[in-house]
């Protein structure tokens, strides 16, 4: 039995233990929250969900999943005629997936990312869309909490630190997309100053410091040609940002509608929010078990027991488990691909050593 062979039945037994531990640890913590604030008063409560907002939360999830695509694709598009958009939506769907079934969420984007460069697209390229992305994504994020917090300032509980652990994690997050944007000279520096070493640590780490170099270089061409030539691009990704976080994020208060909650929309917003940058650091694979518990103690206050239960199933019936299955449609195309010979990009030409002009 070959290496490479024990190493793929080992990422197969891997990709099957967090698929597993996904989907048992949320019913179970759900099980045993039920079993210990709701009782049997929890059956009565399934007699009450009203079904309106359930079907709004459902078209504004719908909405949120189909804008968070677009505006990945409109920035790729440029740069990857080479791949159909079935298959980058493929490529999207597995790291997505991916992102649902390992601790903390590590590893869907870096699958995705290596899934384009099986198909043609350079990795420098690659970075530097995923940049300008992130900035945008931050930036419709903080410009959406801070006009919230303006508008409904009296509401929000801003002494209770989650809307400024939100502000300032959003924040900070913008700015390490943006600093590889703004000063890859700096990092290009850095990366070719490890390339020359020939002893040592730094001598094992030269040829990848040189590779590194080199998409740098190209990562700061990709920025100039799309500032120079696809600024409408930018503008219409920022926007379909907005779109994704103002529908993404009022899934949560809808169903808190479906349960008959009575309580203000930012008040459940912020809880979602919280919730959300918890998961990042919340060990299980996609936070299965402790995000539905973390939500909780954040929402405790703002209904009964036993329909608490019942929101935090349905939050992660729509938010969890419904991408979970559709995701996971991708994972065998996936495999294949990775199981392939060279990466097409191997083949592909550096990026123009000249700087793009705007046309």
């Amino acid at each position: 039995m070959s290496e490479s062979w024990q190493a793929k039945e080992v990422s197969k037994y891997r990709l099957a233990f967090y698929s597993l531990l996904a989907i048992v640890l949320g019913p179970l913590s759900l099980w045993l929250l039920k079993r210990f604030l709701a009782g049997d008063a929890f059956l009565v409560s399934l007699e009450a969900i009203r079904p309106l907002p359930l079907i709004g939360a459902l078209v504004f999830l719908i909405i949120a999943w189909l804008s968070r695509l677009m505006r990945i694709w409109c920035l790729f598009r440029p740069m990857a005629d080479q791949i159909s958009y079935g298959k980058f939506a493929k490529s999207y769907l597995a790291g997505v997936f991916a992102s649902q079934i390992t601790p903390s969420a590590a590893g869907g984007y870096p699958l995705f990312l290596f899934l384009l460069y099986r198909q043609g697209m350079p990795p420098g390229s690659s970075l530097a869309i995923s940049l300008l992305d992130s900035a945008n994504t931050g930036l419709a994020f903080l410009g959406l909490l801070t006009s919230g917090a303006l508008l409904f300032r009296t509401q929000i509980p801003i002494t209770e630190s989650w809307l400024q652990t939100a502000l300032v994690g959003m924040g900070l997050l913008t700015a390490a997309a943006l600093a590889p944007l703004l000063f890859p000279q700096a990092l290009r520096q850095l990366a070719h100053l490890l390339s020359e070493k020939k002893h040592g640590l730094g001598g094992k780490l030269a040829p990848m410091a040189a590779r590194a170099d080199e998409e740098l270089e190209r990562l700061r061409w990709v920025t100039l040609h799309f500032w120079h030539n696809h600024r409408s691009l930018l503008i219409i990704n920022l926007l379909l940002n907005l779109v994704y976080w103002a529908t993404s994020l009022a899934v949560a208060p809808l169903l808190f509608l479906a349960v008959d909650g009575r309580a203000p929309w930012p008040m459940i917003v912020g809880s979602q929010i919280a919730t959300q940058f918890a998961q990042y650091i919340i060990p299980t694979p996609g936070a299965a078990g402790g995000a539905e518990v973390t939500m909780a103690l954040f929402m405790h206050t703002l209904l009964p027991e036993e329909r608490l239960v019942l929101f935090l199933g349905l939050w992660r019936l729509y938010t969890y488990y419904l991408s979970l299955v559709v995701s996971s449609l991708s994972i065998p195309w996936a495999l294949r691909l990775i199981k392939e010979g060279q990466p097409i990009a191997d083949m592909v030409d550096d990026a123009p050593e000249e700087t793009p002009q705007e046309s």
